[in-house]
């Protein structure tokens, strides 16, 4: 009698620990597993740059570019997951807004900055430490397709908002427009 109890004991313990490592994205507190599910899928394109080297290339560019390069200085992550825009996809866009959003609430991010029209929405959503930003979500949605970029690091806030000054968000809005 004890064998078999112990045999269910095990089979038990096995399916327990299955379940726990299944992942279930709408419940995630990573944006990496969020970028891993949805790296490769068809119509994505999904990159990570290390900021170091993004940070060193603004530095061989214009002048006008150094607050970039600054923020840039200041990232441990930089992720961006681009779905392309095509009438195929209108699902797989609708899916990803939704797990973003779902994402961004749950996990204790605050509006930054919104804008929305009948063309697009550009959706900046930040975790803050007293003064510093550690994680942001920038997700751009229209006609066109959906672009989700996280940054994480020590942000200064002030250096989000010449990121939205200056043009680079519309700037990387353009990349999935083809």
């Amino acid at each position: 009698m004890n064998i078999k109890l112990e045999f269910y004991s095990v089979v038990f313990a096995i399916i327990c620990l299955f379940i726990s490592c299944t992942r279930d994205i709408n419940k995630t507190a990573s944006f990496r597993d969020i970028f891993d599910h949805y790296r490769d899928q068809q119509g994505i394109t999904a990159f990570s740059i290390p900021p170091s080297l993004v940070g060193l290339i603004m530095n061989q560019s214009d002048e006008g570019d150094n607050d970039l390069a600054t923020l840039m200085k200041d990232l441990s992550a930089f992720k961006i997951i681009i779905l392309e825009g095509n009438g195929k996809n209108q699902g797989m866009k609708d899916e990803m807004f939704h797990v973003i959003n779902d994402f961004t609430l749950r996990n204790g991010f605050n509006d930054f900055f919104v804008m929305r029209n009948r063309e697009e929405n550009i959706m900046i959503s930040v975790k803050e430490n007293k003064d510093i930003i550690s994680e942001a979500i920038i997700l751009f949605t229209g006609e066109e397709g959906l672009t989700v970029i996280n940054l994480r690091g020590n942000i200064k806030p002030e250096n989000i908002a010449k990121l939205i000054d200056s043009g680079v968000i519309h700037d990387i809005e353009g990349w999935y427009i083809r």
